[in-house]
């Protein structure tokens, strides 16, 4: 047993019984490698990660290898969900070394935390022309005790290339980006990303294929501003076929992480909160523009497994679930042909063989992954006549008796930030209170800690808040409150969203560069400062924190807040324009600052019920606010309405208003710029 028996990580647990001496990230770590003058491994993963439950197995476990570990390295384990700072830093690392990153990932440091080598997997023996673990351990020694000179050197400029990442991509785009006009530059990304669409699955790339829920969310904003259909059909495409089987779980609900074909149908069977956070939003958006109750019903659906799969009873949802039953992957979620034929009766059954993809012998490693076959409309499942919802629950019921997958129970602030966000506002195009009412709960429990802590924190596991705090949970629970303060009782939150902005901005925010920093700037210890520009799964921090400003800015007369949020996207354009892939985020930031962001007042004893008229519109650039009567503390909220005992649309546009009206159809007609 190590020091990692007292973390509240769960991934850092499941290492504490390994024979390598772990240490957690911290000073007693660091100050060991000083002392003994001992290269440091860092090995970064997280709980439902499969390759990392691999390794450990084949060479954590390995009495012989951990010692030659302990004796010739200090070894700190990472969570990568708890320290996504130093996860950063050395990901970094090991791309410019390798041109490639992942987990479980391995980077060798000097005592003073400069990475000089990394990778990700290394197995036991050699093969396919990679060294073994042990191997690269035995050279990674000797050269740090024999040249330890070039090792230096190596870290030195390993570093330097980090730090320079940015004015290096800068300097490759120059000024190629430059004079195009905001309709060029949509269609222009546009093109970009149909080069990379695939057109017969849906999605982008081959395999392994990843939902790139951002990168479809600038696809709507695209078809939005210019009309074109086909941006909208790529993300019609692509959600039918994710939503098919394979990747999303039909039996229990839930998107996994990703797919490792390029059909979605053999999916890594890990669930992340962060991905149904996402797709439960980009469900409600198409919803609101087309009408398909397909996407209602997925939406539901996502609720449902977020409630019972990933919930805290007093508030806050986990982080993920394994991929991993029993040591054997999938396993949870497979079915063999003999046990789906003995679970249904007859006409069921025959229905089950006509619509999913089946075989006796299994459709992957021997056993059946539950999707339909290529000719099935993903709607014949909500069919009023498909048996299907009764196959579905004697599944689900078989299924319940099954060991689950571990369950990483860590509350992450960023990742419920995004979950709360996502609820809220598809509860709002729903119309269904009950995901406002989950989304409260679960806000009030970050609010709470907030008020007596003095500050958000960035987990809470095993019954205590961590120390650390990162710009992606100001960031996440922000653009939550965002959403909060523009459905009904929205006004109460107001005090709260200021002053987190306010905290945000004072500890991550460098106004002389304009850049955000992951860390609060008295908290640094990583060689390198980290500047959390690119998205990863989800928007990034920079992005996210812009978004919420634009917002805010415009919701409550912010200037200052208006001004930070542009001068932060005006520096990261040329990468936008430059590296679209890495910058999507971004990307759907400038089109509202170019197009502008409209605010909308609803005051009147009937401003709810005027608000839920309009939840059918998709209007993705617009804030709101309503009230029963005018406030005069609320900027938005001072217009006077010429009738107290009515309710009025106010719609202005860059704080210029246009006359009030009492329905929907000539708020619309407002939108057009229709004047009557």
């Amino acid at each position: 047993m190590n020091r990692l028996v007292k973390s509240t990580s769960p991934y850092l647990r499941q290492h504490a019984h390994n024979p390598v001496d772990w240490y957690p990230w911290g000073a007693e770590a660091h100050e060991k490698a000083r002392r003994e003058d001992k290269p440091i491994l860092v090995s970064i993963g997280y709980s439902s990660c499969h390759w990392c439950h691999v390794m450990e197995e084949e060479s954590f476990m390995d009495e012989d290898v951990a010692s030659f570990m302990n004796q010739h390295f200090v070894n700190i384990k990472v969570d990568r969900e708890e320290r996504p700072d130093v996860d950063q830093v050395y990901m970094d690392a090991v791309q410019i070394l390798t041109g490639r990153g992942g987990w479980p990932l391995n980077c060798f440091l000097t005592p003073d935390l400069k990475p000089f080598y990394g990778g990700t997997y290394f197995p036991p023996q050699p093969r396919h022309g990679m060294l073994s673990w042990m191997q690269l351990l035995q050279r990674i020694s000797q050269a740090y005790r024999e040249d330890r000179g070039q090792v230096d050197r190596q870290a030195d400029q390993l570093t330097g290339a980090i730090q320079g990442q940015r004015s290096h991509l800068v300097q490759k785009v120059g000024n190629s980006y430059a004079h195009r006009d905001e309709r060029e530059s949509l269609t222009e990304w546009y093109y970009e990303l149909a080069k990379q669409f695939d057109r017969q699955f849906g999605g982008f790339g081959q395999a392994p294929k990843f939902p790139m829920i951002t990168t479809l969310q600038l696809l709507l904003r695209i078809y939005y501003h210019t009309g074109k259909k086909e941006a909208l059909e790529q993300v019609q495409r692509t959600l039918r076929a994710m939503l098919r089987g394979g990747i999303y779980d039909l039996v229990g609900g839930g998107l996994a992480r990703y797919a490792t074909d390029r059909a979605w149908k053999v999916p890594h069977f890990e669930k992340m909160l962060y991905d149904n956070a996402q797709l439960m939003e980009l469900l409600a958006d198409v919803y609101q523009l087309d009408g398909n109750e397909t996407w209602a019903f997925f939406i539901r659906d996502i609720h449902q497994f977020l409630q019972q799969e990933m919930h805290r009873s007093s508030g806050g949802y986990y982080s993920a679930l394994d991929a991993d039953s029993e040591g054997i992957e999938g396993k949870y979620y497979t079915w063999s042909w003999s046990e789906l034929e003995s679970l249904l009766i007859q006409p069921e059954w025959i229905w089950l063989k006509d619509h999913f993809d089946l075989n006796v012998q299994g459709n992957w490693e021997h056993t059946n992954i539950l999707y339909l076959q290529e000719a099935v409309d993903v709607e014949r499942l909500l069919d009023k006549d498909s048996p299907w919802p009764g196959i579905r629950a004697k599944l689900k019921a078989a299924r319940d008796h099954r060991i689950r997958p571990l369950l990483d129970d860590k509350i992450s602030t960023h990742w419920n930030g995004l979950v709360i966000k996502a609820l809220y506002h598809a509860g709002y195009v729903l119309g269904d209170q009950q995901f406002i009412d989950d989304a409260d709960e679960s806000l009030h429990f970050f609010l709470d800690h907030h008020r007596h802590a003095g500050q958000l924190a960035h987990i809470f596991a095993g019954g205590w808040w961590q120390e650390e705090v990162f710009l992606d949970d100001y960031a996440g629970i922000i653009a939550a409150l965002v959403e909060r303060i523009q459905l009904a009782g929205g006004t109460e939150y107001l005090h709260q969203v200021r002053a987190l902005t306010q905290e945000m901005i004072g500890q991550f925010y460098q106004p002389d560069s304009t850049d955000w920093v992951m860390v609060p700037k008295s908290s640094r210890e990583l060689p390198v400062e980290v500047k959390p520009m690119y998205d990863y799964v989800y928007p990034s921090a920079t992005s996210s924190a812009a978004s919420s400003l634009l917002r805010l800015g415009n919701m409550m007369d912010g200037p200052d807040w208006l001004a930070i949020a542009v001068k932060t996207m005006q520096s990261l354009e040329p990468l936008i324009h430059g590296y679209l892939s890495g910058f999507v985020s971004g990307a759907v930031n400038m089109t509202e600052i170019w197009f502008g962001i409209n605010q909308l007042a609803i005051i009147g004893p009937q401003a709810p019920s005027f608000h839920d008229r309009q939840r059918k519109h998709y209007w993705p650039d617009v804030v709101v606010m309503l009230a029963d009567r005018q406030d005069q503390s609320v900027p938005l909220l001072q217009h006077t309405p010429p009738d107290p005992g009515k309710t009025y649309y106010f719609l202005c546009d860059q704080f210029a208003c246009k006359m009030p009206v009492e329905n929907v159809k000539d708020l619309q007609a407002l939108r057009q710029n229709v004047y009557f």
